[in-house]
């Protein structure tokens, strides 16, 4: 998917600090700036998020009435990360929820206060049961509140095949404070020592797209949520 944003203010209201945002989407690169240099976008209702630092910073970006602009107001909701981010996740029934996923498995979520229009983090817990794994891709299956990512296994980035696509439901708490939090689902192996995949939402289900081989990039794999089977 490809997107071009002319001016993050074209949409008829104006997002909290736009003129950092800009300047991010819009920089060049420069020598020695590598901790400025935009790493990746991601856009939900009303919010853009964008990662610098080779993945490691998390820039937030709200639009929120002009009245509630304050001097104080903080966009970077994470910075110097030990783990890169991998996707910045929105939730379809609490669209003030995000889903903040580190490449380590490490899953962080936050909530949007519209009270005060700032961030809360609720909590925070380990994708996969694993331990030294390298999230590569993930996607928040919006019909049944599934997360699915593609892990790889091995120590060796040269196997091909040593990757696993697995999948946690989520269950959000339906009251806010320090104690509400995420509670997560059984782990179940969708695919064990496959290349990495790509992972597209479609319908209900996900379509799997290998990453790797030659000879397996003719091939597509769809898992359904209906009869939870896989089909080639």
């Amino acid at each position: 998917m490809v997107f071009s944003l002319k001016n993050v203010d074209d949409a008829g209201f104006g997002f909290r600090d736009s003129s950092k945002l800009g300047s991010l989407l819009n920089q060049k690169r420069r020598a020695n700036q590598e901790e400025a240099r935009l790493v990746n976008v991601w856009g939900s209702f009303g919010h853009v998020f964008v990662t610098t630092n080779k993945g490691c910073n998390l820039h937030a970006f709200e639009a929120v009435p002009r009245s509630k602009w304050s001097p104080e107001s903080e966009g970077l909701l994470l910075q110097d990360h030990e783990s890169p981010i991998v996707s910045v996740l929105s939730s379809a029934t609490s669209p003030s929820v995000i889903f903040i996923v580190h490449q380590n498995s490490m899953t962080q979520c936050w909530d949007f206060s519209q009270s005060n229009f700032k961030w809360v983090k609720r909590n925070d817990f380990q994708l996969s049961n694993t331990k030294r794994v390298e999230v590569l891709q993930v996607v928040l299956h919006p019909l049944v509140n599934a997360v699915l990512w593609c892990e790889r296994r091995s120590v060796s980035p040269s196997c091909s095949v040593s990757c696993c696509v697995c999948l946690r439901e989520l269950t959000l708490s339906d009251r806010l404070g320090s104690n509400a939090g995420v509670s997560m689902g059984p782990l179940v192996v969708i695919l064990h020592g496959c290349p990495s995949m790509l992972l597209h939402v479609i319908g209900r289900g996900v379509c799997m797209v290998p990453e790797f081989l030659e000879e397996l990039r003719d091939i597509m794999l769809f898992w359904t949520f209906l009869q939870r089977t896989l089909k080639v």
